[in-house]
This record gives C-alpha cells, structure tokens and sequence, in this order.
C-alpha cells in the first residue's frame, strides 16, 4: 500500500536466504550420504532421499517465511518515521524509528537479490532499507510479474523524501549506486558456494532420476528445483558483480 505521504513493502532478507539455504544444503548432502551409507536396500535408499528432499523443500518454506518484513517509511513534517516488523508473528523483532531530516546522511540503491531496494543511513550509523512493493500483475506471464513491482513508486517516493527534506532547508542527498551484502566479498564469495553445492547437487538429482529413481509428486517436484537452482544462483552471483562495478564507479 503506497500513498503521497507513505510507503509499504514487503521486504526480503536475502542475505539471511543465502546463509540459511547454505545450512539447508549441506543438510540436504549430509542426509542424502547418510541414507546411501545406511539403507539395507535399494528401495529403502531412495525412500530416505525423497524424505531428506522433502524436509529440504518443508525447511526452506520455513526458512523463506521467517526472511519476510514490513517496512512502512512515512513522511512527516521535519523527520520520517520507520517501522519494521516481521510478515509472521513471532519470526523477528520489531522497530520504530523518527529519524530527522538533518539527521540523514546517506541515501543509496543497493541490490537485494532480484530486487534493488533504497538504503537510508543516519548520522549515528543507523541504516534502514525500503523495497519496492508487489503490485496486482495484469496478467499470468513471467512479464506481467516482472512489471508488477512497483519500481517507479518507490523512486518517487525516495524523489519526495529529498523534496521535504529540500523544504525544510536541508540539503537532500543524491540517491546513488551503494554496495551491499551481495556486491562485498563475503556476499560474493557466498554466492560462489552456493553455486557449487547446487550445481553438485543438480548433478546427483539428474543422475538418481536417469538411475530409474522416482517417487511421489512432492518429492519430483522438489528433485526439479533443485535441478534448476543452479540456473537462479549463476544469475544472481551476475547482477552482483555487474552491481559492484557500477557502485565503484559511482564513487570515483
């Protein structure tokens, strides 16, 4: 829900994501070793992978659930006022902030997985980050999806935070390219496992299946996700690298 003065979204910690699906894989692997070490049979084998790969599809759901926030940022006169909390009840603390206008240092664009989202620092080091909102897609293709976040709000809104901060006599700050968790090392390095495990991962599920595996649809249906998990992961680990060039040539 967006309006002249406010502005709400779902906010995704992806960073949280990574580390999380990082520990969910190497359950996934460790389980999958251990049926294949302990299992009297083959039959038996295979019904403690689709297991193991059922409770890394139930553990992910989880995982993605608790990573989701509300973020409202709302304007008002000489300061703007942010609240955090989390989408489920009980997932994560909550957060309220009046931050003054004089009191904003920074504003950036910075990657947050797919999305780019705006990151507000203060004075005292403080930094709060506002995604754009999903609007209702007007169709049912990937396209209609892509076009329904609202991209276009959310730099208006960011426009009218340094138009008040301009009306109250304080000099606004440019909105520019900024590094995040996914452009640094460790973001970058992170991504690089990731894509390893998946793409070992991938491997084993397209070997177990052309091995004559099957199993019920949940557990296909997993065996699928991960097959192209690889694909998600590589596009990812490319927008952050093409990102951190873009932010350090805005600072030169």
């Amino acid at each position: 829900m967006t309006g002249p003065d406010t502005y709400t979204s779902i906010h995704r910690n992806t960073a949280l994501l990574l580390v999380g699906m990082l520990g969910l894989i190497a359950a996934l692997v460790a389980g999958i070793a251990t049926a294949r070490q302990f299992a009297p049979d083959g039959n038996a084998m295979l019904r403690l992978m689709f297991t193991v790969l059922g409770g890394f599809v139930a553990g992910f759901i989880v995982l993605a659930l608790a990573c989701l926030r509300r973020h409202r940022w709302t304007l008002h006169p000489g300061q703007l006022v942010i609240e955090e909390r989390p989408w489920l009840r009980f997932t994560g603390p909550s957060r309220r902030a009046q931050v003054a206008f004089n009191d904003i240092a920074g504003l950036a664009s910075v990657q947050n997985g797919a999305d780019d989202v705006i990151e507000l620092a203060t004075r005292q080091g403080a930094s709060y980050r506002m995604g754009p909102a999903s609007l209702k897609p007007k169709g049912h293709s990937v396209a209609d999806a892509i076009r329904a976040i609202d991209r276009a709000g959310l730099a208006a809104f960011a426009a009218s935070l340094q138009a008040a901060m301009q009306a109250e006599g304080v000099a606004p700050p440019r909105l520019l390219p900024g590094l995040g968790f996914w452009n640094r090392p460790l973001g970058l390095g992170l991504l690089g496992v990731l894509l390893a495990l998946s793409l070992g991962l991938a491997v084993l599920v397209v070997v177990a299946v052309l091995g004559g595996a099957g199993g019920p649809r949940n557990a296909m249906d997993a065996a699928a996700i991960l097959v192209l998990l690889p694909v998600g992961v590589a596009w990812m680990l490319r927008k952050a690298w093409r990102r951190r060039q873009t932010a350090l040539r805005a600072k030169d």
